[in-house]
């Protein structure tokens, strides 16, 4: 599904593996699921991950430590902030 996504032109962007959200886990743990998933990505699409959302928006005053973590993973794009 996601080969057919890319190929329709579709921008794909990394959202975890294992789907849980950013203040209940370590920096690691953050590191290795965020690489664990944009690994698959990249290796099934050929394409370049730079986009991610944290599952339930969970990035906040205490989890912005993650965002040094996804700069460090190439990732340039983050839709994991909600307003209001």
């Amino acid at each position: 599904m996601v080969k057919k996504i890319a190929s329709k032109g579709h921008e794909l962007a990394a959202h975890s593996y294992l789907h849980r959200k950013v203040g209940g886990i370590t920096e690691k743990e953050f590191l290795e699921d965020t690489s664990k998933s944009i690994k698959i990505l990249e290796d099934s699409t050929g394409l370049k991950i730079t986009a991610f959302r944290a599952p339930g928006f969970s990035l906040n005053e205490r989890t912005k430590w993650a965002f040094g973590i996804l700069h460090e993973l190439g990732i340039t794009e983050d839709s994991s902030l909600k307003s209001g």
